[in-house]
């Protein structure tokens, strides 16, 4: 996907360039979150309510992403 943002003219390549620079900051949060998770039953079912949320919006994300052109 990076090399992919060279390809191109300059404002599309950035703009591409901006997405992925998003989206791989959403996915180390993901990765924070559950490296931080300190295991407690009584929150784990809003913990993975919320994580499963924020998983299902980055797929979104991720589609509507590699659709565009």
């Amino acid at each position: 996907m990076k090399s992919k943002a060279k390809e191109g003219n300059t404002k599309a390549s950035s703009r591409y360039s901006k997405n992925i620079e998003n989206l791989e900051a959403k996915n180390d949060d993901l990765r924070q979150r559950i490296t931080d998770y300190k295991y407690n039953n009584s929150d784990w079912s809003s913990f993975k309510q919320k994580f499963n949320h924020d998983m299902y919006d980055l797929g979104k994300a991720f589609k509507g992403f590699t659709s565009q052109k």
